[in-house]
């Protein structure tokens, strides 16, 4: 696990209660998570386990893939993780596949704190098929797209449109409805439209 951060330690959590052998590198070393051992360098990682998943900042993804490219070899799987743009994936699978490691660009579908190692995910890329065998005997749905990297965080970012759109108007909603002195009033209405909703509602 390259990075154990709040995704990073539910995902590494999840992985341990399995029986999974994890180890694990954080630029914060005072973050550690039971069960996951901790290794000095990232470029360990390479060294000790044979699928690398990276799960950082988008700013931070080339830099944490650059960290233990020169430790790979063919027999790794390299993971991004990321929340970021289909050009980056496309550039770190370039700069992990120069290694002759595989690359899968894997997307986080729901948030990885409430659901953890179960939390649903799609992935593209050469390695997104063996990191789907993987991670999905150890309880992750994955599904794995017919196309490059940049795929899966393409469709990711798409669907934030939406997710993301409705929960900023629900927030600034409840916000304005406790300025007038409303908020339970609108906050009932809201939970009723969205247990009442189903795919007619998009149409």
């Amino acid at each position: 696990m390259l990075g154990l951060g709040e995704a990073g330690a539910a995902l590494a959590g999840g992985l341990v209660e399995r029986g999974v052998r994890v180890c694990g590198w954080d630029p914060d070393p005072g973050r550690c998570v039971p069960g996951v051992a901790p290794v000095p360098d990232p470029s360990d990682l390479a060294r000790a386990a044979p699928i690398l998943l990276s799960v950082n900042s988008s700013a931070a993804a080339m830099t944490a893939a650059g960290a233990v490219r020169s430790a790979l070899t063919s027999d790794h799987l390299f993971v991004d993780a990321n929340t970021s743009g289909a050009q980056l994936k496309r550039d770190l699978a370039e700069a992990i596949e120069a290694s002759g490691a595989a690359f899968a660009d894997a997307a986080l579908m729901a948030p990885v704190t409430t659901a953890g190692i179960r939390t649903r995910c799609i992935a593209s890329g050469a390695g997104a098929p063996r990191f789907a065998r993987a991670f999905g005997a150890w309880g992750m749905p994955v599904e794995v797209l017919d196309g490059p990297p940049g795929a899966a965080a393409s469709r990711k970012l798409l669907r934030s449109i939406v997710m993301k759109g409705l929960a900023a108007a629900v927030v600034e909603a409840l916000g304005a409805a406790a300025a007038i002195g409303c908020e339970a009033w609108l906050r009932a209405e809201i939970e009723a439209f969205l247990a009442a909703a189903d795919a007619s509602l998009v149409e």
